[in-house]
């Protein structure tokens, strides 16, 4: 299987999914420029680094091949907000035919400590899904799942170790032993991107995360 990317191309990078929004401009497994965000909402940041992004590589969005979009878990408003975005270009001429590619949170985490620790073959990643939850995908022998589940606070300890905590939202600190997933390391090794089957094509990109418990009120009676 070969990647979905044209190393010739320029692809425009764009994770919101996190607490810091994240933007490259990709090109051949290397960053032309790319522009973390500290501090600012996904609302405002988000576009702020795409504006720096593009600026810095002298280029415009009309020049990008097309969008890697990662599409959760993790902050639903920031992912939609980019999301939103893909949508709107994708509706104007100039860009209805540029491919939006899609990925995981939690699988591209797995696929960059791999790349960084290539003699840890099995561990678990995990994030903050919601009160008391925790999305999580465990890595065997190398295997990074396609897909995450979620899992309670108190079976984290189950998850095999070593434990990566990805910081998405602001639940506090989880009862489990971890060590913290590094943002950076996505600077540190572009080349990942280019991983056979890491990047899915999305025709409708939108937010990846697990449903929510909702309760009906109907008076003093609650039905689930």
């Amino acid at each position: 299987m070969s990647s979905l990317l044209n190393k010739n191309n320029n692809y425009l990078f764009l994770d919101a999914s996190a607490r810091e929004p994240f933007v490259g401009l990709w090109q051949n497994s290397r960053w032309l420029a790319t522009k973390r965000m500290t501090g600012v909402a996904a609302i405002e940041g988000i576009f702020e680094a795409i504006d720096a992004v593009l600026k810095a590589a002298r280029t415009a969005l009309p020049d990008c091949a097309g969008f890697i979009f990662v599409e959760g878990p993790g902050s639903i408003l920031g992912i939609r907000i980019a999301a939103m975005a893909l949508r709107a270009w994708k509706a104007l001429p100039a860009f209805s035919e540029k491919p939006v590619y899609a990925v995981g949170s939690l699988q591209l985490a797995a696929h960059l400590l791999l790349k960084k620790n290539p003699a840890t073959r099995t561990f678990s990643v995990f994030a903050d899904s919601r009160q008391n939850l925790w999305n999580d995908a465990i890595v065997n022998n190398g295997a990074v799942p396609e897909i995450f589940s979620e899992i309670r606070s108190e079976n984290l300890n189950t998850l095999p170790e070593p434990r990566f905590r990805i910081t998405q939202r602001a639940l506090g600190e989880p009862p489990a032993t971890h060590e913290n997933f590094t943002p950076a390391l996505l600077e540190t090794f572009p080349e990942i991107l280019a991983t056979p089957g890491l990047l899915r094509l999305e025709t409708s990109p939108d937010a990846v995360n697990m449903p929510g418990e909702f309760t009906k009120w109907e008076g003093s009676k609650i039905k689930n």
